[in-house]
């Protein structure tokens, strides 16, 4: 059934992010900062998160300079009950800071620090995406593995039922090794541009 009224299609803005001052990861002696944005995630899929980090820490011969904890509602949720997240990466030994951001802007001044990004989020993850950063999602919603399929990297994805720290690892060391590339957000947003405007005529 055709519409009567023409419908334009919109790219997902976040991939249109190019800001002089949010410069492509670089990953200087191994070192790397890291964004944990898991706000909506249970204590268990963050420790997966953490034991994952730790592992791959200790076979690729990275070193982590930092943590941030980001949130744009709650820093007890960053916390966790009884501060046992807080708790987890001070075993590890590494810096970290907890970070309440606000809009848009602050969002992005966060991740374009940062060189791994692990979210739950799918605006989050788009938006380090489009900044060349290595993205890790714990995905809690089918649109989330289906982009990122879109984008060739569903290896980086891993679905909230089989959230584990083999799977997590798994996916770090996928996203470690390849990151999209600007032709391959923008050729794969077309595609799905025609896609729709088939489905939608």
């Amino acid at each position: 059934m055709k519409s009567k009224h023409p419908i334009q299609i919109c790219s997902d803005l976040a991939f249109l992010l190019k800001y002089d001052s949010h410069k492509k990861s670089s990953y200087k002696n191994s070192q790397v900062d890291v964004v944990i944005h898991l706000n909506n995630s249970s204590d268990r899929e963050f420790f997966s998160v953490v034991n994952a980090i730790k592992d791959f820490r200790s076979e690729s011969h990275i070193t982590i300079e930092s943590f941030s904890f980001i949130s744009d509602s709650n820093k007890s949720v960053v916390k966790g009950e009884g501060g046992c997240r807080l708790s987890a990466i001070k075993d590890l030994g590494i810096k970290y800071s907890v970070i309440e951001y606000s809009g848009v802007d602050g969002l992005l001044n966060i991740i374009s620090g940062s060189n791994i990004i692990f979210t739950d989020k799918l605006h989050v993850g788009i938006s380090g995406i489009a900044l060349g950063k290595k993205v890790v999602s714990l995905a809690k919603h089918q649109k989330i593995p289906r982009l990122y399929k879109q984008l060739k990297i569903e290896n980086t994805c891993v679905y909230k039922e089989e959230v584990n720290s083999k799977n997590v690892q798994s996916a770090l060391r996928s996203s470690w090794s390849k990151t999209p590339s600007d032709e391959l957000i923008y050729s794969s947003l077309h595609e799905f541009s025609l896609s729709l405007e088939n489905f939608l005529t």
